[in-house]
Parts: structure tokens; C-alpha cells; sequence
């Protein structure tokens, strides 16, 4: 899993579009995934995708992993209690007070609604 900005996202996407079969490997697929839309009503985070997409139980933990630990560094506050648990096991290995100042930090640069970080579920 990759972190995109949205001008890499749209440039990678329009790559994704002028693909031919011949200039990939059969083998090889690309995901492109989208935090606003899981975060949506559309609760998914698939936006396009190019050649094979797998699944299965332990790419779709990855996935989750990648898309929870991606909205805490997007400083989001509102998790279900899965992602939160999903996102307390993948960041368990650092430091508690670290997490909180780092998070605290980020979350000021922000243009949003500044609630005490105990008030939140993160």
C-alpha cells in the first residue's frame, strides 16, 4: 500500500487508462482506493482498479490496516469499534504518549473542529 496525493492519484489514474494488455503483466493488478469514498455512503474504498484485484481473508485485513492507519495520519476521529480495534493492534508497538502528541500535532494543522483529544475515539 501506497499514500497518494490527489495530483499523483489523478496522474496514476489516467496511466492506469492508457494501458494496453501488451505493456502489463497478466499477473499484475493495481487498486486505486480512496479514503473520501470509504468515509462516504459509498463505504468503499475501491475508486478504479487495472488488471487483477485479489482477495481474500488476509489481503482484506492488510487492506484494513492500511486504510485505518491512513485515516489516523488524515487525522479522522469518527472510527467504528472494529476500526478501532483494527487501528489500536496496528499501532500497538508505539509508545501511547507519542501517538497522542504526533496525532495532537497534525491534527492542528488542520482546518477542522478542534475537540480534546479525549473527547475523541482515538
Amino acid at each position: 500500500y501506497i499514500g497518494l496525493s490527489l495530483d499523483e492519484a489523478e496522474h496514476l489514474r489516467c496511466s492506469m487508462h492508457h494501458l494496453r494488455p501488451s505493456q502489463w503483466p497478466s499477473q499484475t493488478g493495481v487498486a486505486l482506493r480512496c479514503l473520501g469514498n470509504l468515509e462516504s455512503v459509498l463505504h468503499e474504498s475501491l475508486l478504479d482498479a487495472y488488471g487483477p484485484v485479489l482477495s481474500s481473508a488476509e489481503l482484506d485485513y492488510q487492506q484494513e490496516v492500511a486504510e485505518q492507519t491512513l485515516r489516523f495520519a488524515n487525522s479522522a476521529e469518527s472510527y467504528t469499534s472494529r476500526e478501532l480495534a483494527t487501528l489500536l493492534r496496528s499501532l500497538q508497538g508505539t509508545d501511547l504518549q507519542d501517538r497522542k502528541e504526533w496525532w495532537t500535532d497534525v491534527r492542528a494543522c488542520r482546518r477542522r473542529q478542534q475537540l480534546p483529544v479525549e473527547q475523541t475515539p482515538v
